[in-house]
Order: structure tokens, then C-alpha cells, then sequence
């Protein structure tokens, strides 16, 4: 409960919240499932396949941010201008 307190005094979103937390658990659950030396091979494996996999969907997920972005800005674009007999009137002055 302190931590949503706190969460929202720094306005910060869930997201942001638990994201590191995930990861946390990821790497947890990694340590549970191979007990051993700290520094064995499959322990190891697990952690970069964890870190390996954050990263990749992190980057996935930025690309279709990136994407969805774009389409929603040449959507908002679309149907005004001077070739389509709409005015083009900028609000923002």
C-alpha cells in the first residue's frame, strides 16, 4: 500500500510501478528454479534469458508505439490541406 502511495505523490504510472518488479521476479524465479552456485552455468542462462527477453520486448513494444503513433498523427493529418477543399487552420497561435 506504501508503495501506490508513493506512486502517486511522485505521479507515477502503474506501469512504471511494476515493471522493475516483473523483472525482479523474473530474475527471482530464476534463481528458484536452478538452485546452486550463484555463478552456475544454468543459473546464468537463466538470468540472460530473462534480461535477453525484457530487452527484446522492450524494444518490440517501443516499435509498435513508434508505429501506432505515426499512423494516428497521418490519420489526424488526413482530409485537410489545400487539395482536399478543407481549411487547414492552425489553433495553436
Amino acid at each position: 500500500m506504501r508503495l501506490l502511495i508513493f506512486a502517486r505523490n511522485r505521479r507515477l504510472s502503474m506501469e512504471q510501478v511494476f515493471a522493475p518488479l516483473v523483472l525482479a521476479l523474473g530474475l527471482f524465479m530464476g534463481v528458484l528454479a536452478f538452485p546452486g552456485a550463484i555463478d552456475s552455468p544454468e543459473q546464468v542462462a537463466g538470468k540472460l534469458g530473462v534480461l535477453g527477453g525484457s530487452l527484446l520486448s522492450a524494444t518490440f513494444g517501443a516499435v509498435v508505439l513508434a508505429v501506432a503513433t505515426r499512423r494516428r498523427r497521418i490519420r489526424a493529418g488526413a482530409g485537410t490541406g489545400p487539395h482536399t477543399g478543407q481549411a487547414n487552420i492552425d489553433l495553436t497561435s
